[in-house]
Parts: C-alpha cells; structure tokens; sequence
C-alpha cells in the first residue's frame, strides 16, 4: 500500500505538471545556450581564409612606392595620407630605383622585395606586380 507520500493528492496534481513544464523549459534553454556555444565556438575556431590581393602596375611609368600607398588605401579604404609614412619600412626612392632598373634593364634580372607596411605583407615584384597578403606581424617595422 502506498504512503502518504507517495500518492499525489488534488493539489499536488495541479502543480505538478507546471513544475515539470517549468523544468523541461529550462532544460531546452540550456540546452539551446550550449548549442549557441558550441557554434561559437566552432566559428572562432575556424581559421579565416587570409587576404590575398594582387594588382599590376607599369614599371616603366609608374612609381611602384606610390602604387604600393594607392592599393594599401583602396583595400582599407583609408585616404593615402592618412596611410603610416612608407618610409618607416622602406626608403620609398630606393624601391622606385630597384624596380625601374630592373624594368628597363634586362641584365638586372626580376626583382622582388617584401615588407611589413599598415597591417599587411606586401609583395613587390619588377615585372609590375604588387601583392597583399592578410595582416602583416609588425607595422612600424626600421627601414631597411
């Protein structure tokens, strides 16, 4: 025979069921904030793909440092005066010369440099190509 205990009695009934609604409730919200988590964290965890941009410039007639400002400010949107000196990296007539040399003089062979300038790696070659590449480690880097 049952206690007393046991045995749900016409109040009890009534509340019941509230409570295990109550309870199934917070269970589903708990259970739906560890699923946003989980995709949280599964979003955070997943490497971004990396910028890669890459342009052409004339070597003959364009003045690679300024091409190198123009596309760091079109890919951030910045004003180009509002760029960081190109000067805290690199001496920007030093990289006009190795280009324009290398561009019009077939004996200096293909050029490339690379270097750090306003959050990304920037790649520098004298066949008249600039490349972009994700942020670069260090942006006011000495000049080399």
């Amino acid at each position: 025979m049952p206690s007393r205990d046991d045995t749900p009695d016409a109040d009890d009934s009534a509340v019941l069921p509230d409570r295990d609604r109550s309870g199934k409730q917070e269970q589903e919200q708990e259970q739906a904030r560890d699923s946003q988590k989980q995709e949280q964290n599964q979003h955070h965890e997943q490497p971004q793909t990396p910028l890669e941009y890459t342009t052409s410039f004339d070597p003959a007639t364009d003045s690679a440092s300024e091409r190198v400002i123009l596309t760091i400010a079109a890919l951030t949107d910045t004003a180009p005066e509002d760029l960081p000196p190109l000067l805290r990296v690199i001496d920007p007539d030093a990289l006009d010369r190795v280009v324009e040399r290398a561009a019009t003089n077939a004996a200096a062979g293909e050029q490339e440099v690379w270097f750090a300038y306003a959050g990304f790696d920037v790649g520098l070659n004298s066949t008249g190509t600039i490349t972009v590449r994700g942020e670069a480690d260090t942006v006011d880097a000495p000049p080399v």
